[in-house]
């Protein structure tokens, strides 16, 4: 100051008009006075002020002395100082005041760096209002302290790592941050792992990164199917790990991998089926995976792995995902593979992520035999043949394999549309021979063909003609062609070279059975009788039935003047009555007598019908019967 006081006096001397820029003193040097300040005429000099550091926090007590500032002139003059700007004159006001004499600045309370971090104030020295000095900056920076504990950014941290992770993967960070003054030792935060919940199968599973804040995996063993979750307790400190500290908190969820294969329920299992039946569900196989259930490790996925051969069984999921449907394929064979073993595996949707063993399961498939039809080989012959040959000529050795060979089944041969009736057929055989004169011109024969289908049938689709009528008591004459025997549906009857119709027009032709009644419209079957063997049913009904019938069938067939009209073939007449008041020599009895047909309950549904209607039981109503037809069962 004195070098500044020596030199301003120079330069008045000189005749110049020096500026002199206001100072702060802690010498107590007094300027000398002078009476002409106000005329002085002063240039600008480039003073600047450090900067005033003020710790935060300080306790007092207040208003607390911080720096005295002192213009050149004030030993000449009075004085006037005064500071303005944020913390003076503008908000937050009066944190920072000015002696207006002595211009010793205060501060007023304890500063906060993390609210306010520097303060920039102007300083005024005037005299009567008019300025003696150019205004100084004074920049005041408030000092840091540690007084702020550290903050988690996240209350708690969710994370997810998978089950199958490598030691040393990182799969998540942590963080904490600190409002104290950054790059500094106040806000250099540091993290602990204190606490794994639950500790197991380790009590260090994971391991957190001190500066960075990343969790890793520390040790194999993490299974979801054992423990889902964890919790861990963390601790972010700063100063470098040793200062003020809080508490975080991590959950951490084990995701699921493929780790666990599904597994059979049952190991080994049976079914059956029938065989000739496609797309028929065979059976299902049930499992369970210990893996997270609705996700691609825990649906599963079949296959037959073993004797499939030819490909007749397929397996598929079911809408559960947790159950395989097997079904028939193809076509299964009863004569070839009776019974058929089957091997299948599970696996899932996603391929495994370790090495493990796969399910197996064992189906023992039966194959049950079908009924089925014989077979022609080929299904189409031609015949030359001219017209009028002679009665019993060959036409045709026909031969019908029955696949069902388990069965030792015989097979039997009959003619379905013989029309002119000019052919005959062994119906053990299946030879054809001529019966009948064949003319060219028949109007049977269309474009020089005669066309005729053979049947082929085994011993289980028998003809039953089984046709019994009688005349129920207080019935008009419309009730008398009530069937006695249920309507069954025919079965196995298979047509060889037939194209369009159905079952309905294809009824077999029975022209046959009463032959030689198209000459003769007006004999019925009663008509002509075996007049030796008449015996009525009444008189017999306790004797064995087998017996009773084969006589008559033996008496009939013996008998060279009974015709072959007898009324056990003739059973195709449809009208509106029939003028018969039997079919056969079998007569029933018009009298009320009540006959004791027990017997006949033993025989099945069929004679039990017999039984009921003979025997003068009444059913609740005869019109749930259809009207008779014969049938090949």
């Amino acid at each position: 100051m004195e070098i500044l006081f020596f030199l301003c006096q120079f330069l008045l001397a000189a005749g110049l008009h020096p500026c002199s820029r206001s100072t702060t003193t802690y010498s107590g040097m007094k300027p000398p006075a002078s009476k002409h300040v106000q005329s002085f005429r002063r240039m600008k000099r480039e003073w600047v002020i450090p900067d005033i550091n003020v710790p935060e926090n300080d306790r007092g007590p207040f208003p607390k002395f911080m720096i005295k500032i002192k213009s050149s002139n004030e030993e000449r003059v009075a004085i006037t100082y005064r500071v303005e700007g944020p913390g003076a004159d503008r908000a937050p006001e009066g944190v920072f005041t000015v002696d207006r004499r002595s211009g010793v600045l205060y501060v007023t309370q304890p500063l906060d760096r993390e609210k306010i971090s520097r303060y920039v104030l102007m300083a005024h020295a005037t005299v009567e209002g008019s300025k003696v000095e150019e205004p100084m900056e004074l920049v005041i920076n408030v000092l840091d302290q540690n007084d702020n504990t550290p903050e988690c950014t996240g209350t708690p941290f969710y994370g997810n790592v998978s089950e199958s992770a490598q030691i040393g993967e990182s799969f998540m960070r942590i963080t904490a941050v600190d409002k104290d003054a950054p790059n500094t030792d106040n806000a250099d935060i540091r993290y602990r792992l204190n606490t794994q919940i639950p500790p197991s199968p380790k009590d260090k599973m994971f391991s957190i990164n001190p500066v960075s804040g990343l969790i890793s995996t520390m040790a194999e063993g993490l299974d979801r199917e054992t423990q889902p979750k964890y919790k861990l307790i963390m601790e972010a400190a700063d100063m470098a790990g040793e200062g003020l500290r809080t508490t975080c908190t991590a959950i951490i969820s084990i995701t699921d991998t493929n780790d666990h294969a599904p597994q059979f329920t049952f190991t080994s299992m049976s079914a059956s089926t029938p065989e000739n039946d496609v797309g028929r569900e065979v059976l299902r196989l049930t499992v369970t995976d210990e893996d997270e259930l609705g996700t691609p490790n825990g649906n599963t996925k079949y296959a037959i792995v073993k004797g499939n051969h030819g490909g007749h069984f397929s397996v598929e999921t079911g809408p559960s995902k947790m159950e395989g449907i097997l079904t028939t394929a193809k076509a299964v064979d009863f004569e070839r593979e009776p019974v058929v073993t089957l091997l299948l595996v599970v696996t899932n949707d996603a391929p495994f992520s370790a090495p493990v063993s796969t399910s197996t399961s064992t189906v023992t498939v039966t194959v049950l035999d079908q009924n089925e039809p014989p077979i022609f080989t080929p299904t189409l012959i031609y015949r030359i043949i001219s017209e009028g040959p002679p009665e019993g000529g060959p036409v045709a050795d026909l031969r019908a394999e029955d696949p069902d060979t388990a069965k030792h089944q015989r097979v039997r041969y009959a003619l379905h549309n013989d029309s002119a009736r000019w052919l005959d057929i062994d119906k053990d055989t299946g030879s054809i021979t001529v019966k009948g004169n064949m003319d060219r011109e028949s109007p049977h024969v269309k474009d020089n063909k005669y066309t005729v289908l053979v049947l082929a049938y085994d011993n289980v689709v028998l003809l039953l003609l089984l046709l019994l009528v009688r005349r129920r008591r207080g019935r008009c004459d419309k009730d008398v062609h009530a069937a006695l025997v249920e309507d069954v549906p025919r079965d196995n009857v298979f047509y060889y070279d037939d194209e369009g119709g159905g079952e309905d027009d294809q009824e077999y032709d029975l022209g046959q059975l009463h032959r030689g009644l198209d000459q003769r419209p007006a004999v019925f079957c009663t008509d002509v009788l075996p007049s030796v063997h008449s015996v009525h049913l009444n008189r017999r009904a306790n004797d064995d039935v087998n017996k009773f019938i084969d006589e008559k069938v033996c008496a009939a067939d013996t008998d060279p003047t009974a015709p072959p009209y007898d009324s056990l073939l003739v059973f195709n007449y449809e009208g509106l009555g029939s003028q018969a008041t039997s079919l056969s020599s079998i007569q029933s009895n018009d009298s009320d007598e009540e006959q004791d047909l027990v017997e006949l309950d033993l025989w099945g549904p069929c004679f039990r019908r017999l039984a009921d209607m003979y025997a003068g039981r009444e059913d609740d109503d005869d019109l749930q019967t259809v009207p008779g037809k014969t049938e090949w069962v």
